[in-house]
């Protein structure tokens, strides 16, 4: 433990490192390696003769019933060296697994669902008030100071675990979905046995006997009552439940200020961002960018913050904010000119055809104010969108071939699978002749974009020739590769917004049509060309910030992961 408080604002710098805190501290309370021994204790073999001996009478009694014999523990079951004093047992020997309870009709109860056992490390339960006679049969029965372990996922491994108390009368039945363990006449702390059953150790041993369906799987019985534990002298077993409680308490205020600690510096973080979208001149959005890169480790930034600033950057791109205006660059009215005038002889030669008119731009949907020298356009008077087509049926050897071949067959997989940067290098399957005559064919240096499912607005720069399935889009025939690297990043904002519509919801389908309506900003083709690389250049930076996080992160973990061993084989 002293190693872990020394590292520890190295290691512990997020919420949800306190849970691996709580499992160590678990497992070494149960190794006793929590607290010392003291020779003075009465040993554990003592108490568990006394345990035998009063398990006997109650059997004699009738109280209980005598159980078959549980299996000999053998050495390959003892995984650890135990302190003096401390005994190996089965669980089931030394306490009653799902006991009945006896009472009248007519008294009132306490009946406990699933819903009402906290998960966690948390030891905390409710109840609702029911008469017995109305959870008497077809319920698990349990009484004061009985051990819960829920036996069906995903409650078992999310821990919904306690120790019954002040149920009304003393008695009470709950969901059919526990496990209860029973103290013979309390000679175990039950607070020691709930420990056992929230250690990582439980967890995993008992989701290896899982049985059933998926969804609807379940513990073994055997697993509780045959379950190897260490048992600690009775003085040791208060001596642990104290210290982990005092640990935990601690643990609960770590986490509280690491969330806090989170919050304000994810507040801070998301200043910093804002401050990035607001920039007025790319001096500003340079200063931004270098001081995120040089604080990232005293921004609290979460999973998505490059991803987020990468969007800002786009955004400032198509805005017309990345790059300085040239009043001497040739306006974008006159590149549409001859954009039209191009779309009109390939129309003329038949080797396009003319689409139906665009809808009328509406001044709401010119979302900011444009730079002098920009334009408002529909993306479809600047290319040609056209849609993938399939061969049918799918994975039939007339269509497709199992060599490679020159057909490549293109899939969204593919846009990320085998794509270096922004560009499309190869495919996994490839097209029979006969297939790519069903298929529609691309070519190399066309964007190709995702208009289905969750993928809706995923694109790509094409390296290679090739045929597009269904769920793609092409855009041919732009006028030049600087036009045609400004669309793509144009493309990648305005996908974040897609992304941002559909959070929560289904994701939209896009066809050709919506495509060729999309409102885009045109800039003179000198600026698109300093855009473009400005773009280029920054999200180099926001790669190089994106390492940083990640090497940072995993230096923490191994850390954490080195010291943690050491307190386990100390």
């Amino acid at each position: 433990m002293n190693m872990i408080l020394e590292q520890f604002k190295t290691i512990f710098d997020r919420p949800e490192k306190v849970k691996k805190l709580r499992e160590v501290i678990l497992d070494l309370a149960v190794r006793g390696k929590l607290v010392e021994q003291n020779p003075s204790d009465e040993p554990a073999s003592v108490l568990l003769e006394r345990i035998r001996d009063e398990k006997d009478r109650l059997v004699k009694e009738g109280k209980i019933k005598k159980e078959k014999p549980l299996a000999e523990i053998g050495d390959e079951e003892k995984p650890y060296e135990l302190p003096r004093g401390w005994e190996w047992i089965r669980l089931g020997e030394y306490s009653i697994i799902n006991p009945r309870n006896s009472a009248d009709d007519d008294l009132l109860a306490s009946f406990i669902p699933m819903k009402l056992i906290n998960d966690g490390f948390d030891n905390r339960h409710g109840y609702e008030k029911k008469q017995w006679k109305e959870i008497k049969s077809g319920f698990t029965h349990f009484a004061d100071n009985d051990v819960v372990v829920a036996k069906i996922t995903p409650c078992f491994e999310n821990r919904k675990s306690a120790i019954i108390k002040n149920l009304i009368n003393g008695i009470g039945a709950g969901t059919t979905e526990l496990y209860v363990i029973r103290s013979i006449s309390g000679m175990i702390s039950q607070e020691f046995v709930l420990l056992i059953c929230k250690t990582e150790k439980f967890i995993t041993g008992g989701i290896e006997t899982y049985t059933g369906t998926a969804g609807q799987q379940r513990v073994k019985k055997d697993y509780i009552s045959n379950l190897v534990v260490g048992v600690p002298p009775l003085e040791e077993q208060k001596h642990i439940v104290e210290k982990v409680n005092s640990l935990m308490l601690f643990c609960d205020k770590l986490e509280k200020s690491l969330e806090k600690k989170v919050k304000y510096g994810s507040l801070s973080a998301k200043s910093v961002f804002n401050s990035v979208s607001r920039v007025n001149s790319i001096e500003e959005l340079e200063e931004s960018l270098k001081f995120i890169i040089a604080n990232f480790k005293d921004l609290t930034l979460g999973d998505n913050a490059v991803k987020e600033l990468k969007t800002a950057i786009l955004q400032l791109a198509v805005q017309g904010k990345l790059v300085p205006q040239n009043p001497e660059d040739e306006p974008a009215s006159v590149l549409l000119e001859r954009i039209q005038e191009e779309k009109e002889r390939l129309i003329k030669e038949k080797k396009i055809k003319r689409e139906k008119p665009f809808a009328e731009m509406r001044e709401e949907e010119k979302l900011y104010e444009l730079p002098r020298g920009w334009e408002w356009s529909k993306i479809g008077n600047i290319t040609t969108i056209v849609r993938g087509s399939s061969p049918r049926p799918k994975g039939s050897p007339l269509y497709w071939s199992e060599e490679r071949t020159e057909y490549h067959w293109i899939t969204i997989s593919d846009i990320t699978q085998k794509s270096i940067g922004n560009r499309l290098m190869d495919t996994a399957e490839f097209l029979t002749e006969k297939g790519s005559k069903l298929s529609r064919y691309v070519e190399n240096g066309e964007i190709i974009i995702a208009v289905s499912g969750s993928t809706v607005g995923k694109a790509t720069i094409l390296n290679i020739d090739g045929y597009i399935y269904d769920g793609l889009a092409a855009f041919k025939n732009v006028a030049n590769s600087t036009l045609r690297d400004y669309l793509f990043t144009f493309l990648q904002a305005w996908k974040t917004a897609i992304n941002a519509q559909s959070e929560g919801s289904a994701f939209p389908n896009i066809n050709t049509d919506k495509l060729n309506n999309l409102i885009i900003a045109i800039p003179p083709l000198a600026e698109q060309r300093r855009i473009v690389e400005k773009v280029d250049s920054l999200m180099q930076l926001c790669n190089e910030l994106e390492k940083k996080i990640e090497k940072s992160k995993k230096h923490s973990e191994k850390l954490m992961e080195s010291i943690l061993k050491s307190s386990f084989l100390a």
